[in-house]
């Protein structure tokens, strides 16, 4: 974890700072949230089973590593590394940010998307842009010094297993997401349902 840190710490440039930048959108909670509505509302209004199956496995794997990776945040409390109290620092159910490296939500949510992207289709171009895209947001985080090595290593894994097993689910109709929205007292509300 403490070489790693360092060797990105070290590795500081312009060209870095600027590809690094990918996970302000592809990982964001906002940015990502909207694209997989709007690929969902999209594929809906479209009327294309093949997308719309797509969109709510995206989704249902998103939700899934989201609720995961937050409950571990909490119970594991790891200080995220621009702390300097280094990589064996630990405060359990401080409820506050810089105690909730691991594992990276980033990389879990990236790769859970990625992964329902990458395997739809059996062509290695198609896999290397996804995975690719979910390992930079991985990469970034550690650049950005958020996160430790193994905070990326496993939130990258989690997102993947989460991915597949809950695409799974959703094939053999275990798991299906049902999506709303309503106008309640003059706000509008998005919401998700889990069937399970």
């Amino acid at each position: 974890d403490k070489t790693v840190k360092e060797f990105s710490q070290r590795s500081q440039s312009g060209f870095n700072d600027t590809f690094f930048n990918i996970d302000r959108f592809y990982g964001d909670k906002i940015v990502t949230s909207a694209s997989l509505l709007g690929f969902y509302g999209i594929s809906y209004l479209s009327g294309n089973e093949k997308m719309l199956s797509l969109s709510e496995r995206a989704i249902l794997s998103t939700v899934v590593s989201t609720v995961v990776v937050s409950g571990i945040k909490e119970l594991v409390g790891r200080s995220r590394p621009y702390r300097e109290k280094g990589n064996f620092d630990f405060e359990p159910f401080s409820f506050k940010d810089r105690n909730r490296s691991f594992p990276s939500g980033h990389a879990a949510v990236t790769f859970a998307i990625s992964t329902v992207f990458a395997e739809e289709y059996d062509n290695l171009l198609w896999k290397i842009f996804w995975y690719g895209s979910a390992s930079a947001v991985a990469g970034a985080r550690i650049y950005h010094n958020k996160h430790w090595f193994s905070d990326v290593i496993i939130g990258s894994a989690m997102g993947y297993y989460i991915a597949i097993k809950t695409s799974e689910m959703y094939k053999r109709k275990k798991a299906t997401p049902v999506f709303g929205m309503a106008y309640v007292q003059n706000n509008l509300q998005f919401t998700v349902q889990l069937k399970f």
